[in-house]
C-alpha cells in the first residue's frame, strides 16, 4: 500500500507477542484500551471536555506532582510491546552516524556530507521489537542545550527524532487516515512535495523551536489521558485547556510559539485548525498572569569599550584573532545580526546563505575623506534570498572596521575564495570556519580579562544601534542602515540617558520657527 508517512493495516498481534511478565487478562485489558484509543469510530475519539479536561485540571492544580508521578508509575508497569496492537508503517529513520572528521577535511574547512531524511528513510513495519528500540521503556528524551527533560508515553505515532523533524515524522490517527492510499485525490509523490513545501515555509531553526510545541501538547495529552484522535484536529476547548495548563508558569510568547508549532503540524497533514474565542481568551490570561521569572532580562549592548578591549587583547597578526576582530567591528558598525556575518556552526555553512571570500568588497570614497565598505550578503532574515548590502564607514581610530577587514584579508590570504568571509587559516595550510560559538568564546575571554560584562550575539546589533543614536544620527538613517522596514529597531535602544541629551541639544536648531517655515514652504512648492 502506497503512502507518505504512516498507514494502518489492521492485523492484531498473536498471543505469543505479548510481554511474558503480564497475565493474559492484563494483556487483553491493555489491548482493549489501545484498540479503543486508536479507533477513529470509537466513542473516545470524540473529545469530552467536561470529563477529560476540567476535572483533571482541577486535580492537577492542587496536586500536579503527585498525579504525574502516579501516572508514570502506572504506565511503567504496563507492557510496551502491546502498544502495537496493530501493525503500523512509517518512514524508518536510519541516519548516518556521526563519524569523527578527518584531519584533512577539518583543515580544508569542508564539512562532512550529511544525509537528508528523504535519502535514507524507507517504509518498514513497526513491530513490537522495533517499537521498543524506537521509544525505549519510558520514552525518555535527553535534553539538549539546557532544555527541560521530557518524558512521553510510548507511541508508534511519535518516533524518536530530532526536534526539527517532529513536524514531518510525528503523525496521528487523522494523518494515518488522510495518508492512506486511495483516501486522497493526489498521488504519493505529490503528497511528499506538498509536505516539503509546507515545511519549507519556515526556517530550520524555527522548525526546531516548533518541535517543542508538539512535545508539550502530547505531554499534556498523556497526563490527562486525552485520546489520540482528539489531538488532531484539536478542538478549541482542547487548545484552550492546553494553554490554561501553563497559565502563570511561562510567558505568553512561549505558549504562542508552542501553538504555532501545533498549528503548522495541523497544516502539514491537512487537519482543520479550531483555535477560536476560548483559546484567544486564555492567551490573554497567559499574558496577564505570566510570572516575572519568565521574562528574560534585556540583553546588554556591545559598546566601544568592548571593541577597544578586543583591539588591546587580541593578537591581530594571528589569523584567528584577526578574523575575530574584523567580524566584531564589522558586526558592530554595520548593525548586523550575527548570523549575517558568521556561520552558526561549521556543518551548516551554505554559500547560498553565508557571504564568502569571493563576495564583492567595494570600497568607495565617502564624504569628509572617509571610506565606505559595502559587502553583499546572499541572504537575510527580512529579504530572504534577495540578500542585502551591508555598509560600514572608516572611523580613523584603532577600532576602524575597514582597517580590521583589510588586516583580516592580509592575515588570511591563503584561505580560498569559496570559504566563508571570516574564515581563518589553520596550521598545515588549511582553513577553518569562524562559527558563532568559537567567536563569542574568544570575545568573552578578552572581555572577562578586562573586567567587562559578558554579552550575547545579538548585542552587536543592539550596541551598533545605540551607538549611532548616541552620536546624533537621525533614527530614520539608523533604521535604513540597519535594514529595518519599521520602527521595530527602537526596541534595541539602550542607554537612553546618553541618547536623549544629544537630540535635545539639536532640537532648537532643527525645529526653530525659521526651519519649520522653510520646510513648510518647500513642501507646498513640491505639490503639483
Amino acid at each position: 500500500m502506497n503512502c507518505d508517512i504512516l498507514f494502518l493495516l489492521s492485523r492484531p498481534l498473536s498471543s505469543t507477542q505479548s510481554a511474558p511478565t503480564n497475565t493474559a487478562s492484563e494483556n487483553s485489558e491493555r489491548a482493549t484500551q489501545i484498540s479503543t484509543s486508536t479507533s477513529a469510530n470509537s466513542p473516545q475519539s470524540s473529545f469530552d471536555i467536561s470529563s477529560q479536561i476540567w476535572a483533571p485540571l482541577g486535580r492537577a492544580y492542587g496536586a500536579a506532582a503527585a498525579l504525574e508521578r502516579n501516572r508514570t508509575e502506572q504506565e511503567a508497569a504496563k507492557p510496551v510491546a502491546t502498544l502495537a496492537g496493530n501493525l503500523f508503517f512509517f518512514p524508518t529513520l536510519n541516519p548516518v552516524s556521526a563519524s569523527p572528521r578527518s584531519a584533512s577535511a577539518e583543515l580544508k574547512g569542508t564539512p562532512e556530507p550529511r544525509a537528508r531524511p528523504s535519502e535514507y528513510h524507507t517504509e518498514q513495519p513497526l513491530t513490537p521489537s522495533l517499537l521498543a528500540t524506537r521509544v525505549g521503556d519510558a520514552h525518555a528524551r535527553t535534553p539538549l542545550d539546557g532544555a527541560r527533560a521530557t518524558t512521553l508515553l510510548p507511541s508508534p505515532y511519535r518516533p524518536d527524532v530530532c526536534a526539527g523533524e517532529r513536524l514531518r515524522y510525528w503523525t496521528s490517527e487523522f494523518a494515518a487516515q488522510s495518508l492512506t492510499a486511495g483516501s486522497s485525490p493526489i498521488s504519493h509523490s505529490q503528497r511528499v512535495a506538498l509536505i516539503d513545501a509546507v515545511l519549507s515555509s519556515v526556517d530550520p531553526e524555527t522548525r526546531t523551536k516548533y518541535g517543542a510545541g508538539l512535545v508539550r501538547l502530547h505531554e499534556f495529552g498523556d497526563l490527562f489521558s486525552i485520546a489520540e484522535a482528539a489531538r488532531m484536529p484539536a478542538s478549541d476547548q482542547l487548545l484552550a485547556a492546553f494553554a490554561s495548563h501553563h497559565v502563570g508558569k511561562v510567558a505568553k510568547g512561549t505558549v504562542d510559539n508552542w501553538l504555532c508549532g501545533i498549528k503548522l503540524w495541523h497544516v502539514v497533514y491537512g487537519a482543520p485548525w479550531h483555535g477560536g474565542p476560548m483559546l484567544k481568551a486564555v492567551l490573554k490570561a497567559t499574558a496577564k498572569l505570566a510570572p516575572a521569572s519568565s521574562f528574560r532580562p534585556r540583553r546588554p549592548p556591545i559598546t566601544v569599550r568592548h571593541l577597544e578591549a578586543l583591539e588591546a587583547g587580541l593578537a591581530l597578526t594571528s589569523p584567528f584573532d584577526a578574523a575575530v576582530f574584523a567580524a566584531a567591528t564589522f558586526a558592530f558598525r554595520g548593525c548586523c545580526r550575527l548570523g549575517e556575518v558568521l556561520v552558526p556552526v561549521t556543518a551548516k555553512f551554505d554559500p547560498a546563505r553565508h557571504a564568502t571570500r569571493s563576495a564583492p568588497l567595494n570600497i568607495e570614497p565617502g564624504a569628509g575623506g572617509c571610506e565606505i565598505l559595502k559587502v553583499h550578503i546572499p541572504w537575510s532574515k527580512t529579504t530572504q534570498a534577495r540578500g542585502a548590502d551591508i555598509s560600514v564607514s572608516s572611523t580613523g581610530d584603532a577600532i576602524c572596521p575597514i582597517a580590521a577587514v583589510r588586516n583580516h584579508l592580509r592575515a588570511n590570504r591563503a584561505v580560498p575564495a569559496g570559504a566563508p568571509l571570516f574564515a581563518f587559516a589553520s596550521a598545515g595550510g588549511g582553513w577553518r570556519v569562524l562559527d558563532r560559538t568559537t567567536f563569542l568564546a574568544r570575545c568573552s575571554d578578552i572581555w572577562q580579562a578586562h573586567g567587562l560584562d559578558d554579552v550575547f550575539g545579538h548585542s552587536f546589533r543592539i550596541g551598533g544601534t545605540t551607538d549611532m543614536l548616541a552620536r546624533g544620527i537621525p533614527p530614520a538613517v539608523v533604521a535604513l542602515h540597519g535594514r529595518w522596514a519599521s520602527a521595530a529597531f527602537l526596541k534595541y535602544v539602550r542607554e537612553i540617558e546618553k541618547i536623549l541629551p544629544v537630540f535635545l541639544a539639536m532640537a532648537p536648531a532643527r525645529y526653530s520657527p525659521s526651519t519649520l517655515t522653510a520646510a513648510l514652504a518647500a513642501s507646498r512648492n513640491s505639490v503639483v
